[in-house]
């Protein structure tokens, strides 16, 4: 009767652990995207606004994820006209 308690224990155990890791998973798995709500550029004296525009890939109703965003920044760095950049 012990032997059962500890089996039926360690079942419910192991149900839960993966159980947690396929949703924990699942979540990674998808990126989330978030929309785009306006695009304002500040502080630049060294370029024309549209070419930052156009360098970033951002768009107003686009939809990016954290990875859109990342490459946004490098795109801007590549141009080597800032000190600064933020989004």
């Amino acid at each position: 009767m012990i032997f059962k308690n500890k089996d039926l224990n360690m079942n419910r155990f192991l149900f839960l652990f993966f159980l947690i890791v396929l949703f924990l998973a699942n979540g990674y798995s998808q990126p989330r995207k978030i929309t785009i709500h306006s695009v304002k550029i500040e502080g630049n004296i060294k370029a024309d606004t549209s070419i930052i525009h156009l360098n970033s890939g951002l768009s107003k109703g686009k939809q990016v994820s954290q990875d859109d965003i990342q490459k946004a920044v490098k795109n801007l760095w590549a141009l080597k006209l800032f000190s600064d950049i933020k989004i």
